[in-house]
């Protein structure tokens, strides 16, 4: 079996050269963006202003801030006022549950590191949006986020409740998917945000796979996103056939459903690829040669097809690094090395050199050791604060940064530098990364005592 899998390997990395020689570089057409945009705007600032909670005292700031936040999605590009706005409303009074949603989305992202206070806030934001006269995609990214926060928080625990709010999410999802007026690429994000947030539970991802293919079989019939669509899906029922035990435990029928769907999964991606190559197709590829022994060939010639179609796709740049993982195909030096690579790098940029962090954050974990206790150590501290430095360079607005700039350095005892990032932090401090309000206090101390000295 493995060597059949092995074979199709070889094959498949000659069909990437062949198709790739003459690829152009593709993004989406303005059609496209305008049609995604202005579903954004309709179902953001457009639905405020006929269903929310309207006040002459936050109106302005929050139809400027929704359509900034569609601008945001719909263009990918770096407009991040939106998150301020948001915030600045509910602290002026705003309760509208749209808003509410959105201004934890600035605080927290997706509710991975929420206190149990902000776990309460989550789910009842959520709750309001789904009594709300607000789209099934807007009450479905309010259900997701307060699954994400409650097992942020309360983990298995929180089953019957995350059961809950999962057959919410399930249901508005399908309305969205099935709703010919919702823009194929809105289609593919909620798809790939819903299994993502489902990566922990095999069933659930199975239920998603499932609503999905029956919601698209009514609408977006021919187009890109459905067909990589379907790669995903036979992406995920590869890894449901071969399971989660490890490799000796698994049985030669695992491994040939295994191997069965991950080839037509390949297959349909590459159809996805030849209708119009896009950046998302090829972080799929990366992922999916994990399966495959010997495939860093492959994986590297759909690694650089992804950064030249975007040079600071965070997202290419990490399915690589997960692909080097000793785990997987490769190991800590090259992991290391790799994310060094992406500090250096003149031509890539956004986030990309973050993956330093990660290595850091990752590799303490694997010591087990005490995280400040690491972060202290001279190396550690200097390929940290080269990462921040050139991605400070590269987006000087992404000033919420510095909540982490100034952690890494008050580890470090480099005063110095604790200093000037605290000077640099913003009002709306996050004290939740921090570990709350009496340890950033503390360390605002230390640094006030020992800046001096």
């Amino acid at each position: 079996m493995k060597k059949r899998a092995y074979i199709f390997v070889i094959l498949l990395g000659l069909a990437v050269i062949w198709f790739g020689a003459g690829c152009r570089k593709a993004s989406r057409s303005e059609g496209e963006r305008r049609a995604e945009l202005r579903w954004l705007v309709a179902t953001s600032a457009g639905d405020y202003s006929k269903i929310g909670m309207r006040d002459p005292r936050w109106d302005s700031i929050v139809l400027k801030g929704l359509t900034n936040y569609a601008h945001r999605f719909a263009t990918n590009s770096a407009i991040y006022p939106w998150r301020m706005e948001m915030k600045d409303a509910v602290e002026a009074g705003c309760g509208d549950p749209l808003v509410k949603i959105l201004s934890l989305r600035a605080d927290d992202g997706w509710g991975n590191c929420s206190t149990e206070s902000r776990m309460q806030t989550w789910t009842n934001a959520a709750n309001a949006l789904e009594k709300s006269g607000y789209s099934s995609a807007q009450k479905f990214y309010g259900d997701m986020g307060a699954i994400v926060a409650l097992r942020s928080v309360m983990g298995t625990n929180a089953h019957s409740l995350v059961a809950n709010y999962f057959d919410m999410a399930l249901t508005r999802a399908e309305e969205a998917l099935s709703d010919e007026r919702t823009p194929p690429e809105m289609t593919l994000r909620i798809v790939t945000d819903f299994l993502r947030a489902m990566r922990w539970s095999s069933h659930g991802k199975e239920l998603v796979v499932d609503m999905a293919e029956r919601a698209l079989q009514r609408s977006h019939s021919g187009t890109w996103q459905e067909q990589h669509l379907k790669g995903v899906f036979e992406d995920e029922r590869a890894w449901r056939a071969r399971g989660h035990g490890y490799v000796g435990d698994t049985s030669e029928s695992q491994w040939a459903g295994y191997y069965n769907h991950l080839e037509k999964a390949q297959k349909e991606y590459m159809k996805a690829w030849r209708w119009d190559p896009r950046e998302e197709t090829a972080i799929r590829m990366i992922d999916l040669q994990l399966g495959y022994q010997k495939s860093e060939a492959v994986m590297e010639v759909w690694f650089q097809r992804a950064m030249n179609l975007n040079p600071n796709s965070y997202d290419a740049v990490s399915a690589k690094y997960n692909y080097l993982y000793p785990k997987w195909h490769g190991s800590w030096k090259a992991q290391h090395d790799f994310a060094w690579n992406c500090v250096e790098s003149s031509k890539w940029g956004g986030h990309v050199p973050l993956i330093m962090l990660d290595f850091h954050d990752d590799y303490a974990r694997n010591l087990r050791v005490n995280k400040e206790r690491y972060f202290r150590q001279e190396r550690v501290f200097r390929e940290v604060q080269a990462a921040l430095d050139r991605f400070f360079e590269l987006n000087p607005e992404e000033t919420g940064w510095h909540h982490n700039y100034f952690w890494y350095a008050w580890c470090a005892k480099r005063w110095d530098i604790a200093k000037r990032e605290l000077a640099l932090i913003e009002d709306d401090i996050n004290y939740d990364y921090f570990g709350g309000e009496g340890k950033f206090q503390q360390m605002v101390k230390d640094v006030k005592e020992q800046a001096g000295k």
